[in-house]
């Protein structure tokens, strides 16, 4: 399979924790550039700060774009082709946690994933990814998987994970699908240190009790995810362990 060198990749939520730690992996695998993107400015241009400090001004861009939002999200495509003249590798790591307002919850967990991947399935990889497949990565979380009681204190947030999860492994399924030549891949991860989890008090107390893995390190085994896993593959990357995919058959 393909390496990332020479690619270009979007993705959303990249403005900090797993979405900049996986900017910054592909960078030093040899990505030829990157688009983040996100609704926080400040913390985009952050990460963008951090980038051009390592490598150059000409490997990122910050787009502004709530995934929600179907046109938003497909200017930040467009703008990425104006930059980089290719799009490779897709992924779709944006995502809230929100029991209460959880309509927004859904329409950014689970619109704005459908939203990424059809852009990216039908518009945008088969025309313009430069080698001879293209890459969709949805991120669903260890909390989708029955095994682990799907985190019963958060039930909007696992099941907008469960629904990311099959969507994923549906689409990359699809007969309609099957001569574009791209890998449609999902990463579970377990609790990972990142912002979400911070602001949940609950996911918080837990973490203590269970422990938590690093951004980072879900950021480097998405290189093993990309280089071995075959389309609609399901990846645990949990307690800082080695990614392991799912196998759906036993």
């Amino acid at each position: 399979m393909e390496t990332v060198r020479g690619k270009v990749a979007l993705i959303t939520g990249g403005a900090r924790g797993i979405g900049l730690e996986f900017a910054q992996v592909l960078l030093k695998n040899g990505l030829k550039g990157v688009a983040i993107v996100d609704v926080n400015e400040e913390a985009g241009n952050r990460a963008i700060d951090k980038i051009n400090k390592e490598y150059s001004l000409e490997k990122a861009i910050f787009l502004f774009a709530d995934v929600s939002d179907f046109e938003q999200l497909k200017e930040t495509f467009k703008k990425t082709m104006d930059k980089f003249k290719q799009l490779d590798i897709v992924i779709n790591n944006a995502a809230v946690i929100d029991e209460e307002n959880w309509k927004n919850a859904i329409s950014i967990n689970c619109t704005g994933v459908v939203n990424g991947t059809l852009l990216a399935l039908n518009d945008y990889l088969p025309k313009f990814k430069s080698g001879d497949e293209g890459i969709i990565i949805n991120m669903s979380s260890i909390g989708a998987l029955e095994q682990n009681a799907g985190l019963p204190i958060l039930p909007i947030y696992c099941s907008t994970k469960s629904f990311v999860l099959w969507y994923s492994r549906k689409i990359s399924l699809a007969e309609s699908n099957a001569n574009k030549k791209i890998r449609v891949l999902t990463i579970c991860p377990g609790l990972t240190n990142t912002a979400l989890l911070n602001n949940e008090d609950s996911l918080k107390e837990m973490a203590t009790l269970i422990g938590m893995q690093e951004p980072n390190h879900v950021a480097k085994e998405l290189i093993t995810v990309i280089e071995n896993g075959v389309n609609g593959s399901v990846w645990v990357i949990d307690d800082g362990n080695e990614a392991i995919p799912i196998n759906f058959n036993q």
